[in-house]
């Protein structure tokens, strides 16, 4: 299930050093889409389960354009 995961700690705002292009944040949304879980997915882009939940949540209400950093 998504929201186990992306319980309270996906409100925690992280200081991610790296700019994510939205075509990497894609790649890693796709494969949580796909099925695998966010936290495999998110342990192997050096991310926190937090930040891709984000993702995850502005892709499927805002599609790609929910990815672009504003």
């Amino acid at each position: 299930s998504i929201v186990e995961p992306c319980g309270s700690q996906a409100l925690k705002h992280s200081d991610q050093s790296k700019e994510w292009t939205p075509e990497e944040k894609l790649k890693l949304v796709s494969l949580v889409l796909a099925g695998k879980s966010i936290s495999i997915v998110a342990v192997s882009a050096g991310i926190s389960n937090g930040l891709l939940c984000q993702w995850v949540q502005k892709y499927k209400t805002m599609g790609y354009n929910g990815l672009v950093n504003k």
